[in-house]
């Protein structure tokens, strides 16, 4: 697990406009962690809806 300042870190330098290669140095992470971590930040975190089975919920 990525500690939440290195994925902040990640998602900035990215912004300003590094290269995964280069945050990757600047880092010390892999590329493979940075892209993850990228391809995290965008996708949407789902919102938890309840689902009720029942009949009676309708």
């Amino acid at each position: 697990m990525i500690a939440p300042e290195i994925g902040q870190s990640v998602r900035t330098l990215q912004a300003h406009g590094h290269s995964v290669r280069e945050i990757s140095r600047l880092l010390r992470l892999s590329r493979n962690t940075v892209l993850r971590v990228l391809r995290a930040a965008a996708q949407p975190v789902p919102a938890f809806t309840a689902r009720c089975r029942s009949v009676l919920c309708s």
